[in-house]
C-alpha cells in the first residue's frame, strides 16, 4: 500500500468547522496559490460552503491518484508558554475535529492530529485524538512558536511515547507561513523528543528549500546515524530548490532505509527541475501530469526512489 504521510488541507469556517486563516494568510501568495490549485479563486471564500467544495476536489484528487493513503494534517492554533491562545500570531488554524470528519468520510484519507504542547489541555487532547484515530501529531515550531528542545515539552513527549504517536515536525527553511521561531528549523532542536522515546519524523529531512535558506540536512544524516526512532519524509522534494536533496539522499543507503514519502499538497512539484533526477523522458510526461497527488508521486518514482520509501509508513504510524 503507498502512503502519502504529509498533506494540507485548509478552511476557512469556523463556526461550523472550526477552521479559521487570518487576512494576511488569505492576502498571501502560498494561499491564492493553494486556491487556485483547488481551482477556486479569492471570491470563493465568501460563499458558504466552502471549505466542503475545497475537501471534496482534494479528495477527489486523492481517489483518481496510485496513493492508497493521505494523511491529511490539521494545524493547531499558537499558544503562549503559560498555555494562553494567542489570537494576535495564529494566522491559520485547521481543527482536529475537522480533519477526523474527513477520515471518518473519505476511505482513502487518514487523520493527522496537531496539538500545540503549551495548551493546558494537550495531554487530554493528545489523547483524545489517539482515540479518534490520529496517525500522527504535526508540528511546524516557526510558524507555531514551539520550541521542540524547551522542557516544557517534556510531558508531552511522555505521552506521545506512551501512546506510541510519532511526531511529524517541520525542519529546514519556511515560507508558506509566518515566521515566528526561525530557531527552530534545525532538526537538532528534536534530539530532546527523540530521547524521551518518541519517534520523530523530520519533515523534508532538513533540507532547505530556496537558494538563501540554511540547509540542516547533514545534522539530519548525522542524527540519523545517532537515534533509530529518527525518520524524514521527502515532501516538497519536487521544488526547484530540494532537486539537490534528492541526490544527497540516494548516495546514503542508511538514510533512505529511514525516508517516507510525502507529497506536501499543495506544494507544486516542477519535472523539468529534476531532469538530472528522473530524465528527460520521465520530466516532459510529468509536466502534463494534472491530479495533484500523482504528479509528485510519479515525480519521486521517477528519480530512483525504491517501494519501501512509499510503504514504510504502514510500519511507523500509530494505525
Amino acid at each position: 500500500m503507498i502512503y502519502d504521510i504529509h498533506a494540507h488541507i485548509a478552511g476557512v469556517e469556523k463556526e461550523t468547522n472550526g477552521n479559521y486563516l487570518s487576512d494576511r494568510i488569505l492576502r498571501s501568495a502560498p494561499f491564492l496559490f493553494f486556491m487556485k490549485a483547488c481551482g477556486f479563486n479569492r471570491c470563493d471564500l465568501e460563499r458558504p460552503g466552502i471549505d466542503r467544495r475545497l475537501a471534496e476536489r482534494v479528495a477527489g484528487w486523492i481517489s483518481e491518484s496510485s496513493v492508497d493513503r493521505v494523511v491529511l494534517l490539521a494545524y493547531d492554533a499558537v499558544y503562549t508558554l503559560d498555555g494562553v491562545l494567542d489570537w494576535d500570531n495564529t494566522h491559520m488554524l485547521v481543527s482536529n475535529d475537522y480533519v477526523a470528519s474527513l477520515a471518518r468520510e473519505y476511505e482513502r484519507v487518514v487523520f493527522g492530529a496537531s496539538i500545540h504542547p503549551y495548551r493546558k489541555d494537550s495531554l487530554d487532547e493528545l489523547k483524545r485524538v489517539a482515540d479518534m484515530g490520529a496517525c500522527l501529531v504535526k508540528w511546524l515550531p516557526t510558524g507555531q512558536n514551539i520550541a521542540p528542545e524547551s522542557s516544557v515539552c517534556d510531558q508531552f513527549y511522555a505521552e506521545l511515547a506512551r501512546l506510541e504517536m510519532p511526531l511529524l515536525c517541520h525542519t529546514g527553511g519556511e515560507r508558506a507561513v509566518v515566521n515566528l521561531n526561525d530557531a527552530a528549523n534545525t532538526p537538532e532542536c528534536l534530539k530532546r523528543a527523540l530521547d524521551a522515546g518518541v519517534v520523530v519524523i523530520a519533515a523534508h529531512c532538513g533540507s532547505k528549500s530556496f537558494v538563501t535558506d540554511e540547509c540542516y540536512m547533514d545534522k539530519w544524516l548525522a542524527m540519523v546515524d545517532e537515534y533509530p526512532n529518527l525518520y524524514g519524509d521527502i515532501s516538497a522534494f519536487g521544488l526547484p530548490g530540494r532537486a539537490y536533496a534528492v541526490g544527497k539522499l540516494r548516495k546514503n543507503p542508511a538514510a533512505m532505509d529511514r525516508v517516507l514519502y510525502g507529497s506536501d499538497f499543495p506544494v507544486p512539484s516542477m519535472p523539468f527541475f529534476h531532469i538530472s533526477n528522473a530524465g528527460l523522458v520521465h520530466a516532459f510526461k510529468l509536466f502534463f501530469e494534472r491530479n495533484r497527488f500523482e504528479k509528485p508521486y510519479r515525480l519521486m518514482r521517477a528519480s530512483g526512489f525504491d517501494d519501501s520509501v512509499f510503504t514504510r509508513a504502514a510500519d511507523v504510524l500509530r494505525w
